[in-house]
């Protein structure tokens, strides 16, 4: 099989590789589609990601989907010809966390296209089965992805909203401005700060409303593309007054404001942008698309 290797910071060579046999409890597929995530490029361009640097030669791709070719001895429930999304995360299921069913924190976790751990630009891929995602036809299957993400993010910004907002709170109760007094006894810092607090206190009840109707089984895009919208929307305004308030403070690395704004503000644009997010909900509410 052909694999694309990454020898060197932005140097991809192509090699020609054996195709090992599925492990008992493994699935066989031939990828069809790979996505490029930040770590990827980073890797690609720079070498590693922040302290950790590439082994090479590296294998880079993520979120890829494909079609399985065979089954490993013990694997039920996949045959040749089926097609899957695959999951880049291979847990243990035997620590503690992987028990309790909080498979994101294993404390063993694997996850491909990590140094020394080859990712998905190769022709072929053993994956254990229960990385193989069923009922994956058509772009059914990434959009469920998308809510999953879009869900997490929208909880993800609320806590940069209150990074933000904790910040601005205690840096205006002590700096004292004009008298020797705290600006936060200044009529438009309150109103700042009472804003953030409310929309942050709205945001989570959001939030919490999607998750309790996705435990039911009830949420729908339109759901979680309101509160993603919502709620990153709201973090950045946050980030923005906060900013404000902290005056030249807020745009230098001694205080947490920039980095939160800077973040939000792709936030804002991957996993569907505000206005992708307006038309879904406008297509719930009208019955009309307008894409």
């Amino acid at each position: 099989m052909l694999v694309a290797e990454l020898v060197a910071p932005r140097e991809l060579r192509l090699s020609e590789q054996s195709i090992p046999d599925p492990a008992p409890g493994e699935v066989q597929v031939r990828v069809g589609a790979v996505g490029i995530c930040g770590s990827d490029l980073h890797s690609y361009s720079e070498g590693g990601i922040g302290d950790s640097p590439c082994v090479y030669p590296m294998v880079l791709g993520h979120e890829p989907a494909g079609t399985v070719v065979k089954s490993g001895a013990g694997v039920t429930g996949w045959a040749a010809g089926m097609r899957a999304a695959l999951e880049p995360a291979i847990y243990c299921y035997h620590c503690e966390f992987c028990r309790s069913g909080r498979h994101n924190i294993c404390a063993n976790i694997r996850f491909l296209s990590n140094p020394g751990i080859p990712g998905f630009f190769r022709e072929f891929v053993n994956l254990p089965a229960a990385n193989l995602l069923p009922k994956s036809d058509g772009l059914k299957s990434p959009l469920m992805c998308l809510s999953q993400a879009r869900y997490g993010i929208s909880w993800g910004a609320i806590g940069a909203a209150m990074a933000c907002y904790d910040t601005a709170l205690q840096y205006a109760k002590q700096r004292k401005q004009f008298r020797n007094e705290p600006i936060a006894g200044h009529q438009l810092v309150q109103e700042k700060l009472t804003w953030m607090i409310t929309e942050i206190s709205k945001a989570q009840l959001l939030a919490l409303q999607v998750g309790r109707l996705k435990d039911k089984g009830k949420a729908g895009f339109q759901h979680i593309s309101m509160a993603k919208k919502n709620n990153v929307w709201m973090a950045l305004e946050c980030a923005r007054l906060a900013r404000d308030i902290l005056g030249a403070n807020g745009v230098s690395d001694d205080y947490p404001i920039m980095r939160h704004m800077m973040n939000l503000e792709s936030v804002k644009t991957y996993e569907g942008t505000h206005d992708i997010h307006t038309l879904i909900i406008g297509q719930s509410i009208t019955g009309i698309s307008a894409f």
